[in-house]
């Protein structure tokens, strides 16, 4: 059985004024794009391209931050600090942890779905 992440369930539904149809929206987009935003972050690694990682990794985060994941939040930015620092090696550590808290977080979002 795979972890659960951080998600505060109460704060998201507040987050979204308490309207359940909305957030189940919000939910939904952020699942649509979240295989896209991952892989655009990999080919930025891979591309060994440190600032097209941290600018990714910034965008992503924008949409991350309706969602009250500290885990995944803080993968984000450990991204955009590799990018930053352009350590390529570094940045597909931070990835591959960002995919995992993304996975839970993901996994807990569908639940709301």
């Amino acid at each position: 059985m795979a972890a659960h992440s951080d998600l505060d369930r109460a704060e998201l539904l507040a987050r979204m004024g308490g309207d359940h149809d909305l957030m189940q929206e919000v939910i939904a987009a952020f699942l649509a794009e979240v295989p896209e935003r991952l892989s655009a972050l990999r080919a930025a690694a891979e591309a060994g391209d440190g600032n097209l990682v941290k600018r990714t990794a910034h965008s992503f985060k924008g949409s991350n931050t309706i969602f009250p994941s500290r885990a995944a939040l803080e993968a984000i930015s450990a991204v955009e600090l590799a990018g930053l620092a352009n350590d390529r090696e570094g940045a597909h550590r931070a990835i591959a942890s960002l995919a995992e808290a993304i996975d839970r977080l993901v996994a807990d979002l569908r639940e709301d779905a």
